[in-house]
Formats: C-alpha cells, structure tokens, sequence
C-alpha cells in the first residue's frame, strides 16, 4: 500500500475528500498527487465541484496548492488571448471549488480584487 484517501459522499460543505494519506517511504514520487488528481476526476464525473476538508494541515495546503496551480495555470495556458473565461468556467472544467481557485491565484499574485470583481493582473513587459 502506497497511501489512501477518503471520499466524502454527502458533505454540506462540498467536501470531495475528507482524508488523504501518502506512507512516509513513498512520499515525494507524485503518489498524493495522483490520489489528489483522482479525488477530482470522481467529482468532475458526478459533474459537481469539491474541496479537501479543512482546515488542511501544513502538508495538505502545499501539496494542494502546488495541484490546484499546475490544473488552473494549463487550463488558462489552453485559452486563446481573445477568449473570456471566469472563475466560475474554470470550477466546472476543473472540479476545484471557485474558493479555492480565488485563494491560489490571489496566492500566486495572479488576481486582485477590484471595484467588486475578482480581476486578472497583466504584467507586460515594458519597451524600455
């Protein structure tokens, strides 16, 4: 056995996971990653949105946010410049909760709030 993780089936909260568990020894080989990846596959196909239980531990929230990053930053890496997409698009193709994706791009620097409205930050490089 590698590790484990523990659906949540009914959570009022939107739990897709109470409970996730790599074994010392196989830890840093993308084993919690993987059961990360597959606890959101589950919820994409029961077409719903989920979250991890929290609070995350100090592990569980650097392993989440390392995940939920690399999935937010391919599916806007896929995108055309001219094509609109809100976080509400992204929760749906990814299965990660919009809180969750506001908290890693704010995290990443990648979003601000702004006159009531979440925006994007565009740096661009100057010409000088």
């Amino acid at each position: 056995m590698l590790g484990y993780f523990s659906k949540e089936k009914e959570s009022c909260n939107n739990y897709n996971l109470s409970c996730i568990l790599t074994l010392p020894h196989h830890m840093n080989h993308g084993y919690g990653r993987f059961l990360i990846d597959f606890s959101y596959l589950l919820t994409r196909t029961e077409g719903k949105t989920g979250s991890p239980e929290k609070p995350l531990s100090d592990l569980g929230l650097i392993s989440y946010r390392n995940y939920w990053s690399s999935v937010i930053l391919n599916k806007i890496s896929k995108l055309n410049s001219q094509t609109e997409i809100s976080i509400k698009d992204l929760s749906n193709k990814t299965g990660i909760q919009m809180d969750d994706i506001v908290s890693t791009l704010q995290y990443m620097g990648l979003i601000k709030y702004w006159k009531g409205k979440h925006v994007f930050i565009k740096n661009e490089a100057s010409d000088t």
